[in-house]
């Protein structure tokens, strides 16, 4: 059966919510979008366990709230936004264990417990390496650069996600939020590619040379 478009999956999860069938509602939300928001959490997380804790998070996340949606945003960026809600607790709970385990809120340790089992899709040695030196980024860039990059976001669905605007913002609103992260990627990828220069994993830029446009 080939995949709804966004506008479809949308219809039919409206019309469960509507029938009060909200196992089914569910149910067809993660089978059209759940394998994007998984490799996101992969990605985000760098730990497949972890990954997999926050997943059975969003899934409850998302089984509770499905009755209390608004459509405010679309169904994909209201997914999004819970996974990217439950890879913070889960980085949060683990950075408490650790704390507990040490004493002391040493991080550099706590990104080594995260950073055990990556997905199978960055397993080669050149995006293992890239994988490690863009956790030496902050948490909002890296979910930017995933969110953009790796799921290809819109920029205004990235405003909603990213927390940068509501879902019932202006468009002037949206389109200064989205000009906000487009300044804030293109700090993120100029950062990302000198960390990456300095490990020998990209060459330096001949003088002159500047970024693509995004």
């Amino acid at each position: 059966m080939p995949k709804p478009t966004s506008a479809e999956l949308e219809d039919q999860v409206r019309a469960a919510v509507a029938n009060t069938d909200y196992a089914l509602a569910a149910t067809r939300a993660l089978e059209c979008l759940g394998s994007d928001i998984s490799r996101f959490l992969r990605a985000r997380l760098h730990n497949l366990s972890q990954a997999e804790e926050a997943y059975l998070q969003f899934s409850e996340d998302l089984w509770v709230g499905l009755p209390a949606f608004r459509w405010e945003s679309s169904l994909r960026v209201w997914m999004f936004v819970l996974a990217r809600n439950a890879a913070t607790r889960v980085i949060r709970n683990k950075k408490r264990e650790v704390e507990l385990q040490t004493g002391r809120g040493d991080y550099p340790e706590f990104r080594a417990q995260v950073r055990t089992t990556t997905a199978l899709y960055m397993r080669t040695q050149i995006k293992d390496r890239m994988r490690e030196i863009r956790q030496r980024l902050d948490e909002d860039e890296q979910t930017l650069l995933i969110l953009r990059v790796d799921r290809k976001l819109e920029w205004r669905e990235l405003a909603v996600v990213m927390n940068e605007v509501s879902s019932e913002a202006s468009e002037s609103d949206v389109q200064r939020a989205a000009a906000r992260l487009r300044t804030r990627f293109q700090t993120a990828k100029k950062r990302l590619r000198a960390l990456a220069e300095a490990e020998g994993i990209m060459a330096v830029k001949p003088a002159g040379s500047s970024e693509p446009a995004d």
